[in-house]
């Protein structure tokens, strides 16, 4: 400990002697250690603590399927506190959400359920071709996937409306503009 107090007062002597040096050295080390922090501020900030989903601040609730107990439960998505768990039908897989509703695509019926958001009251259970496990919302429809099928149906009465025969559905997603299915058969994404 002696020798580094001892270091310490060599280097303040030195630097004393050769004011001009001293300041160059102090400004360099400042701009060095700012554009460092800056840096780092900015990546930290736009890659490493984002947010899970977009507008977190308007995120209400999440809801979830409990495949398995046959229930969808909805949390809170503040404190993850459980809102209440509700009775989906059999084997409760792929969820979506219209704008207004969830739609809970029930393998083991082979139809798909229709809930209220506010207290998850069924609203309706509509048949599917084949066991439904996959669901999205494209902004007007809702499209489901099973074993054998790929339906478009209506939201405010589950009619069909368009019915493709596509074994081997892997994922169903929509891009915003778009209906794309994943078929593990094939290999293939279909646009629909």
């Amino acid at each position: 400990m002696r020798t580094l107090w001892q270091d310490l007062r060599y280097a303040i002597r030195v630097l004393g002697k050769n004011p001009g040096f001293t300041a160059v050295a102090v400004l360099t080390l400042a701009l060095g250690i700012g554009c460092a922090l800056a840096m780092f501020s900015t990546y930290e900030g736009a890659f490493l603590n984002r947010p899970p989903a977009r507008d977190l601040d308007r995120l209400a609730n999440v809801w979830v399927t409990n495949y398995g107990s046959g229930t969808v439960s909805k949390i809170r998505a503040s404190d993850g506190t459980i809102l209440g768990t509700f009775p989906a039908g059999l084997d409760p897989l792929g969820i979506a959400f219209d704008g207004t509703d969830i739609w809970i695509a029930e393998r083991g019926t082979f139809a798909v359920g229709k809930l209220r958001t506010s207290d998850g009251a069924t609203l309706g259970t509509f048949p599917t071709a084949a066991a439904p496990y996959l669901i999205a919302f494209d902004g007007s429809d809702i499209w489901v996937t099973g074993a054998i099928a790929v339906q478009e149906l209506r939201p405010s009465d589950g009619a069909v409306l368009y019915n493709l025969v596509e074994t081997n559905t892997a994922g169903i997603a929509f891009d915003g503009a778009n209906i794309w299915v994943a078929n593990t058969f094939s290999n293939v994404v279909n646009k629909m």
